[in-house]
């Protein structure tokens, strides 16, 4: 698990800090620069964490609203 809240999102070049490395992470958290000042999140899973949720199994304050969906595909 890699929580890219600060790292991620393009700030060292790559768009997460882990691309850097050989790492694959199965998790990984993102937040900050994903709405550029619009306070939302993210939490990505692929491998061994993939299927641990299903829709509506997991919320967040910052996560999920039409609103923050939008700003984030702006972005």
């Amino acid at each position: 698990m890699l929580d890219e809240v600060q790292t991620g999102n393009g700030r060292t070049g790559k768009y997460f800090a882990y691309q850097h490395s050989n790492a694959r992470p199965d998790v990984l958290t993102t937040a900050k620069g994903l709405g550029n000042g619009f306070p939302v999140g993210a939490c990505m899973v692929r491998g061994r964490a993939n299927g641990l949720f299903g829709a509506g199994s997991h919320g967040s304050t910052y996560g999920g609203t039409p609103l923050a969906s939008r700003v984030v595909h702006s972005v």
